[in-house]
């Protein structure tokens, strides 16, 4: 461990397994953790890491019911010659993504557990296992960027369309400090190159689109196994009146359009959900736009928030789209954004992240919107 730094065991690993060693790892000390998921991506990052003259160690994160390729993972470490870490993440996964999974969609809100996962678990684990071993940086496939100044680590959006600085906004400066994104200035095309030029066994591999323990999508088979509510309900209309039956409000998200099975005379979208009367409201495109919006739970990347608002760019989803905006700090963890245009709000439950230019300044969960 570097001199200076206190070892901070934050408890989220409860087992650790190393599944494999090589003797020219053994001669030198590891320099940095990172996080190999078995994926193209974070598989990349470790054969650049090597090349630019890391010496690394993985980390294959265990979640149970989740997809964790562990094979490609082991093939990827005997690709690269590094040694492999397994983590038992279950518990912590259960206690800070899962509860928080099902009491929201429970309340009627639309969650994002990736962002949850990141600061409070993935890189969690990275960070005490790197404790455990004396390492200084941990390390992820992610696309992102990273800035130092003087004042502290920024973080940066990606700059191809694959950016996912949005699903990074949470992380604490005690990660930025000691983070490494080596896919930072990679296109996609490139780093399946850098893949296939190392001929790792997963440089052709697809990219997942589902949430790890959501398989297939089946946002409803997951929620009835953690004990949500599916009780039907009625589809309303502004004034109350009833337009049909639904099946359970934690099927539904504000914004939703698709697989309602509700007859009209125009485009239905879901606007708000009652999770007291089980009443979901379905109106017209146009009862979605907003010029303000609450949020809560809001992080600064500086650690701080600022003593006056500032001008951003908001997104409300991953994607490229972002709106010109005001962001007013209300105390430390609350925040009111101001649209300079009417914009399509997100669901409650979700994420407002935003930026001054490539740098993200900080984000929150959207909460109340108003027209």
């Amino acid at each position: 461990m570097p001199d200076g730094q206190e070892k901070k065991n934050t408890g989220v690993i409860s087992a650790s397994v190393l599944l494999r060693q090589t003797e020219a790892v053994c001669r030198r000390a590891p320099d940095v953790v990172l996080g190999l998921s078995g994926g193209v991506d974070s598989c990349a990052a470790a054969a650049l890491l090597v090349r630019q003259g890391y010496s690394v160690c993985g980390a294959l994160l265990r979640i149970p019911g989740a997809d964790c390729p562990r094979e490609d993972a082991l093939a990827v470490a005997q690709a690269t010659d590094i040694p492999l870490f397994e983590l038992d993440v279950g518990e912590a996964f259960e206690r800070v993504v899962l509860r928080n999974f099902a009491k929201e969609y429970a309340a009627a809100r639309t969650p994002n557990p990736c962002i949850v996962c990141n600061p409070g678990v993935k890189f969690a684990a990275l960070c005490e296992l790197a404790d455990d071993l004396g390492v200084p940086f941990v390390a992820s496939g992610h696309y992102a960027g990273l800035r130092k100044s003087d004042a502290y680590t920024q973080l940066l959006r990606h700059a191809s369309e694959k950016d996912q600085s949005y699903m990074l906004y949470r992380l604490p400066q005690a990660i930025l400090s000691r983070l490494l994104l080596p896919l930072q200035e990679l296109e996609k095309s490139s780093v399946r190159e850098l893949a296939l030029e190392w001929a790792l066994p997963v440089a052709q591999k697809r990219d997942s689109q589902d949430i790890c323990f959501v398989p297939q999508g089946d946002y409803a088979a997951v929620l009835k196994r953690l004990g949500v509510p599916m009780a039907p309900g009625n589809f309303v209309d502004k004034q109350g009146q009833v337009l049909g039956r639904h099946k359970g409000i934690a099927r539904y998200t504000v914004g939703q359009r698709k697989g309602l099975g509700v007859s009209a005379d125009r485009r239905l979208f879901v606007t708000a959900i009652d999770a007291l009367t089980g009443n979901v409201t379905l109106q017209g495109s146009e009862a979605l736009l907003c010029r303000q919006m609450t949020l809560s739970e809001v992080v600064w990347t500086s650690g701080e928030a600022p003593k006056q608002p500032v001008r951003a760019t908001v997104k409300l989803r991953l994607g490229p789209r972002e709106h010109a905006a005001r962001v007013q700090p209300l105390g430390e963890q609350e925040a009111l954004i101001t649209f300079d245009q009417p914009v399509r709000r997100g669901a409650p439950g979700q994420s407002a992240v935003f930026y001054d230019g490539d740098t993200v300044v900080g984000g929150g969960v959207i909460g109340h919107a108003a027209p």
